[in-house]
């Protein structure tokens, strides 16, 4: 959100390790960084995007960084209908990240 170097590189990092600890949980297709990341900083449809990649879910979520403070959203949202299924916001010292 902010064009920072730094911040993307921050982001991404997190990014990563979402789609790296979903892809553990069994019965779970999560897609991959490349496949994902193709998306990333483009407004699209979520319906859109779901069809494209071949699924029914789609995670998405925002980081914000500001001095040593952080927050991050998050929302699991259905593609078929556009509706949320959840969300959450994260609000930490940059200390605590692992801790997210």
């Amino acid at each position: 959100m902010s064009g920072d170097a730094d911040q993307e590189f921050f982001a991404d990092g997190l990014a990563e390790d979402i789609i790296t600890t979903l892809s553990k949980l069994a019965g779970l297709r999560v897609i991959a960084r490349n496949s994902s990341f193709v998306y990333k900083g483009k407004a699209v449809d979520v319906r859109d995007a779901a069809r494209q990649l071949g699924v029914r879910y789609v995670l998405e979520g925002r980081i914000r960084k500001s001095a040593n403070r952080m927050r991050i959203t998050a929302q699991l949202i259905d593609a078929s209908s556009a509706s949320h299924l959840w969300a959450e916001r994260y609000d930490r010292a940059i200390d605590d990240i692992f801790a997210v």
